[in-house]
């Protein structure tokens, strides 16, 4: 079967949700099918990782968004995201393909909307994955802070989302939580959108698992610090939760691990609280952590963040949309905590209950070992490529 993938991202490194999804993916497809993977960037310096060069790669620059590009941007109420993402070159290569040249077009991303027209044009299947939704994820941003500006965002992403919804061709997305907000939102029947969940890196499953606290226990918050409910997570948890923390629990220390984090995140950082940036491993400030914290306030799809700290098999507490779309339990896989004051409680009680840890860490390492599995997800997407059978009168 020959696949053309067509990414919104460079898929390396896989620091972002966004990236580790498409890195896996394509890591698994690459094996299967016969893949070219066609990325609307410029090609980077330096090899392509050895994970993924079963792949064929093209790469065309993209258009970028100067200041007149971003202005029409504004006139025409299109996010800036999107308009740069959009590549000339590669549109112009696809419209030169024969009719038929792919068995099936893969679409990555909402920004990947430029190029489906032509994609029905070189193959009979597009599978486009929209992943999360973004009205869902502006919508929940208005509720935490709300502003003009959000809300004009939010009306752009959703005309994109329409246009997405438009199709005909199998719509993917990673939780089902995703789907129904746009069954409701758009009024749409649920036929024709599949969930295809993450997966979990190997490396995460072969961490020892968890077996005491430390004297000094270490709270880990791992994610893309540029995503803004990431920073917003970050800066709330360090501000509104620590305080009373250090009350209870005498040396207890809280870092926050990923990648661009802001400036008023970074004035946050003390001897107690450690604001990292870009770190080489992920895998290993897991396996240093006592516990793991996602308390995200908004967002949307399955949080690659909880899957990772659930596969290295430390305890996790959670905010309950960092949970939405994952097959786990209050109590049993995951402590869920809201407000404040619960968050407090749960990490105190759960610090004092080293048992209880060591079992609600393995419980939820099994949780994700048997559900989300990337060869899994490359399996169903293989499934979604097949021409759908002819209807029989």
């Amino acid at each position: 079967m020959r696949v053309l993938y067509i990414p919104s991202t460079l898929p390396w490194p896989p620091d972002d949700g966004e990236r580790v999804r498409c890195h896996h993916l394509i890591r698994e497809l690459a094996g299967r099918v016969k893949l070219t993977v066609a990325c609307p960037l410029a090609k980077p310096e330096g090899e392509i990782p050895a994970a993924l060069q079963k792949a064929h790669w093209r790469f065309f620059a993209s258009d970028g968004a100067g200041r007149m590009a971003r202005l029409g941007c504004s006139l025409r109420l299109e996010p800036v995201f999107y308009r740069s993402a959009r590549s000339t070159a590669l549109l112009e290569w696809l419209d030169s393909l024969d009719v038929g040249s792919f068995d099936a077009v893969h679409l990555d991303g909402l920004p990947a909307l430029h190029y489906r027209d032509l994609a029905g044009r070189v193959a009979r299947t597009t599978v486009f994955d929209l992943r999360d939704s973004w009205s869902l994820l502006y919508g929940r941003r208005i509720a935490v802070r709300n502003s003009a500006v959000m809300r004009i965002k939010k009306v752009a992403v959703e005309r994109l989302e329409r246009r997405v919804l438009d199709s005909r061709q199998p719509i993917t997305l990673v939780s089902a939580v995703d789907r129904d907000h746009i069954v409701r939102h758009y009024r749409r029947s649920a036929a024709g959108l599949d969930v295809v969940p993450n997966g979990v890196a190997l490396e995460l499953l072969s961490l020892p698992g968890f077996q005491r606290f430390a004297e000094r226990p270490l709270i880990v918050f791992t994610g893309a610090m540029n995503y803004p409910p990431n920073d917003e997570a970050a800066r709330w948890f360090a501000e509104q939760v620590m305080p009373a923390l250090r009350a209870r629990v005498s040396g207890i220390r809280f870092a926050v691990v990923g990648k661009q984090p802001s400036v008023a995140l970074r004035s946050l950082a003390s001897d107690d609280i450690a604001v990292t940036g870009e770190v080489a491993s992920v895998a290993e400030w897991l396996g240093r952590a006592d516990i793991v914290v996602a308390p995200l306030r908004s967002g949307s799809g399955i949080k690659n963040k909880v899957l990772e700290s659930l596969a290295a098999a430390r305890p996790t507490v959670a905010s309950p949309i960092a949970v939405e779309g994952i097959q786990i339990a209050h109590g049993r896989e995951v402590i869920i905590a809201d407000g404040a004051l619960e968050w407090v409680d749960a990490i105190s009680e759960l610090l004092s209950a080293p048992a209880r840890a060591v079992d609600l860490a393995a419980a939820g390492r099994l949780a994700v070992r048997g559900i989300y599995d990337w060869s899994a997800a490359a399996d169903r997407y293989i499934a979604l490529y097949q021409p759908p059978e002819p209807s029989v009168l």
